[in-house]
């Protein structure tokens, strides 16, 4: 019993660290909402052309009716979420909505079924599906129970949340010619293992992929320049990643609680590792840092217990707080000679007889000595 607890504090410390910096960010999020209002059954904001954004529906009607104006304001858009809930039933787009905002849908086990005129100048329904056919994007996808989905050629882009929390899919084929993966497009897709990247595509979104529990293996292609932050968080049984060559930056949590993921190829263009990158990652049991990368974040290694030794290259100069704290398996850590910054805690929680490598000289050596760990001299 003992043992098992053991082995589960660093995760529940991993949450405990990812709890709290959430609370912060969404603390953060909050300052910077817009002004919200409220009329009739709706709850709208200002968009920058004086018309209405619709935020989310208030009433628990089942056949929603979306007005022209709301206080004066004409309503030309509906926002992310704005009419989840699994009450609805029917809803009607009129001709006068020309705008959506992530989609507008997600969040409910029963998707509803919406109506469009032919004749509606941005949108259109095509299989329970919700496109922009001006913008040429994949709004929601609404086809709840069905396991498999291949997304129509001539879509340039899947938008935010199109795909969230859908259970059942566990397949999607997405065609050449799609240039942008929007932020959460497929988060909480646990049943998702199989999906296709293809060149065409340049960017990411946040949260892009978060609890795809299923996904063990992605191909991300060359054409990829941007992996935004929280990408696969969660992705529990990825088991590989190959970072592309025009990727600059690991964000924060990209890869944070992916606990099978046993071996990640990092790309020479790489110049920053950001906070919790890597946080409870603890099948990776070695990483190749490039040459390239110039500050290392706060958290980035913690609880990657399957570590036993880590090379710091030169061009490094900053290590952030708790970078490898919790590596209770790290045994030896090379420092390199353009290292002028360790946060605090940085190898809390690594074992007792940690052993450095340092440059003869170096701010490193200055700092072990100091902090009082174990060194030895790099070879010249």
């Amino acid at each position: 019993m003992r043992e098992r607890i053991e082995r589960s504090l660093p995760f529940i410390l991993v949450v405990v660290v990812l709890l709290i910096s959430n609370a912060l960010l969404s603390d953060t999020k909050k300052k910077e909402e817009p002004i919200l209002h409220e009329c009739g059954d709706y709850r709208y904001r200002l968009k920058e052309d004086g018309t209405a954004m619709i935020t989310a529906y208030l009433n628990d009607e089942k056949w929603p009716f979306i007005p022209a104006e709301l206080d004066g304001h004409a309503v030309t858009g509906i926002g992310d979420r704005a009419f989840s809930g699994n009450f609805i039933t029917d809803v009607k787009i009129p001709n006068s909505i020309t705008y959506t905002e992530g989609n507008p849908f997600a969040g409910g086990e029963n998707s509803p079924g919406v109506i469009i005129a032919p004749d509606h100048p941005t949108l259109e329904i095509v299989d329970d599906v919700l496109f922009n056919k001006v913008e040429k994007t994949l709004v929601a996808y609404m086809r709840r129970g069905e396991s498999g989905y291949q997304i129509p050629e001539g879509i340039k882009s899947i938008g935010n949340s199109a795909f969230i929390e859908n259970a059942a899919l566990t397949s999607v084929r997405i065609p050449d010619g799609v240039t942008s993966i929007g932020s959460y497009a497929f988060a909480d897709c646990p049943s998702l293992s199989e999906i296709n990247i293809p060149d065409s595509v340049a960017s990411i979104g946040r949260g892009a992929f978060v609890s795809c529990e299923s996904l063990t293996g992605l191909i991300i292609p060359e054409s990829v320049t941007s992996i935004d932050s929280r990408a696969f968080f969660n992705c529990t049984s990825l088991t590989s990643m190959t970072i592309p060559d025009r990727v600059v930056e690991i964000k924060y949590e990209t890869f944070a609680l992916c606990g099978s993921l046993a071996e990640v190829v990092l790309p020479d263009s790489l110049t920053a590792i950001g906070e919790m990158a890597f946080s409870g990652c603890d099948s990776l049991t070695d990483i190749v840092i490039p040459d390239s990368v110039t500050s290392i974040g706060k958290n980035t290694f913690s609880h990657c217990t399957g570590f036993t030794s880590v090379v710091i290259p030169e061009g490094v100069t900053a290590i952030g707080d708790e970078a490898f704290s919790n590596c209770s398996n790290l045994t030896s850590v090379t420092l390199p000679k353009t290292l002028t910054s360790i946060g605090s805690d940085a190898f809390k929680g690594c074992p007792e007889m940690l052993a450095f490598t340092v440059p003869r000289d170096s701010w490193a050596e200055t700092w072990c000595a100091e902090n009082g760990g174990s060194y030895t001299y790099s070879k010249e």
